[in-house]
């Protein structure tokens, strides 16, 4: 996936209103989505590395996906 389509996704995820009692859902690649409710995003199973291409393995498809190293607004850590 492109810089730019990845910002774009980004953007998107941030700037999108979700009316109460909904909910918003991506996927991000492999078995990877995130979920928006109000002001709340929830990513499940974002794979955030490279760590099978580093042993050998395939590399990764698309970029890491949006997760609590690369987003800003998320209060995990």
């Amino acid at each position: 996936m492109p810089t730019t389509t990845l910002t774009a996704l980004y953007a998107q995820i941030d700037g999108l209103h979700v009316p109460h009692g909904q909910l918003a859902l991506w996927s991000l690649g492999q078995s990877g989505f995130a979920i928006k409710g109000g002001d709340t995003i929830i990513y499940i199973d974002p794979y955030l590395s490279d760590s099978v291409a580093a042993v050998g393995g395939p590399a990764r498809r698309f970029p890491p996906p949006p997760g609590c190293r690369h987003d800003r607004s998320s209060p995990v850590q």
